[in-house]
């Protein structure tokens, strides 16, 4: 083992001198490393502390390459359309993105394989950074951060299944009625103006795998999202009940009618991204885009018996907006933010409530402003035959 002080120089594809530390190592930093193979049982320059001249050292020394790392695509699980599970940011439309850190350990052949992080080296735990690119592939900006996501492989491969971020949609403004277009010119969510055929690119990075910061080696294609449509009409028959109890207990059938005239047809995608074309040299993954006229729905409306109920009701949503639920409770709940295709921004509906025997639907959301007076949103008017 060489003596603390000495000075070693020669290492591969480095001019930089190093000293021998108490241990008998020399550190080299990662940058200093020889990037194309690693170097087995070579000979370096070496100077003892007090001597004037480096002489050849004894072929015994081991180089290793600085090691390569990426970010990729998990495809396994390609990502997908979906919606924010919780929070705050419940049922807004998302990209669901799966994703792999790897790394290559370089031979002295200059080969080697993509291989996961092994847990045992610690620190493995990451924040990744979202980038959303306005602008063709230049000047990303930072538009969410997500600590603590486990970047390790588990030896199974299973850990991947949980390497996942969600990449926020931004909406579009569709002139619903219902929006306060100043509310939503002050979002953070919102996409801005919107012209048929728009998109943008977003990425993910990390910083800290073996020093190095690494962006995904894909682009994933984003479009903007769109508010669902709310209720032009609905209608409530009597399935049976004597409606002595106000309606409340009595079950009953509503049809009706969704506001569909603002719906942006481009923008009505299928769950699935898919590998479609390059940019930059890279991959971008775009979504799936669906033929809206030929769809036999556009989306599902869910109903319930209560606020709290699990028994829940779906009504298919056609492409002229019509829709029907029956054996549904007088005071129901009408959700369309759950809904499966997860295309739009969802407003919030309250529950259907009787006021002086006429049925009312009350509409909510951040972006809604109700009439001057209203503690309860917007009415709609549910007719009744």
């Amino acid at each position: 083992m060489a003596e603390a002080g000495t000075q070693v120089k020669g290492i591969p594809d480095s001019k930089s001198v190093y000293t021998v530390d108490d241990e008998g190592f020399i550190t080299v930093p990662k940058g200093d490393l020889p990037k194309d193979k690693a170097y087995e049982n070579i000979a370096v320059e070496v100077k003892i502390d007090g001597e004037a001249d480096f002489k050849s050292s004894a072929t015994n020394t081991i180089v290793p390459a600085k090691m390569q790392v990426r970010l990729v695509i998990n495809e396994e699980k390609t990502p997908t359309v979906g919606l924010f599970g919780t929070g705050e940011d419940q049922a807004k439309p998302c990209v669901n993105l799966w994703f792999k850190v790897q790394r290559k350990k370089l031979n002295t052949s200059g080969s080697g394989s993509w291989e996961g992080i092994p847990a045992a080296l610690g620190n493995t735990q990451k924040t990744v950074k979202i980038y959303e690119y306005k602008d063709g592939v230049s000047n990303p900006t930072t538009v969410a951060t997500h600590t603590q996501i486990e970047v390790a492989d588990d030896g199974t491969g299973h850990n991947y299944g949980n390497c996942r971020v969600q990449i926020k949609r931004k909406f579009i403004y569709t002139d619903l009625k219902y929006l306060d277009k100043t509310k939503v010119a002050d979002s953070d969510d919102y996409w801005g103006e919107y012209s048929a055929g728009a998109f943008r690119y977003a990425r993910i990075g990390i910083e800290g795998c073996y020093g190095e910061a690494i962006m995904l080696q894909s682009y994933i294609k984003l479009l903007p999202a769109q508010f669902t449509p709310t209720i032009s009409e609905m209608t409530r028959s009597e399935l049976y009940g004597d409606g002595s109890t106000g309606g409340v207990d009595d079950l009953v059938n509503l049809t009706g009618t969704l506001d569909v005239s603002k719906v942006k047809k481009e923008l009505f995608l299928a769950s699935e991204y898919k590998k479609a074309s390059k940019v930059g040299g890279l991959d971008v993954y775009e979504p799936v885009v669906g033929k809206i006229d030929e769809a036999g729905e556009i989306f599902k409306i869910n109903f319930s018996s209560s606020t709290t109920s699990t028994n829940i009701i779906q009504s298919k949503v056609t492409i002229d907006g019509a829709f029907t639920a029956r054996a549904v409770n007088y005071q129901s709940t009408v959700d369309l933010t759950n809904n499966s295709l997860a295309n739009f921004y969802n407003l919030s509906l309250g529950n259907i409530s009787g006021a002086s025997g006429t049925l009312y639907l009350r509409v909510n959301g951040t972006y809604v402003t109700a009439p001057a007076g209203s503690e309860n949103g917007i009415e709609i008017k549910v007719s009744s035959n």
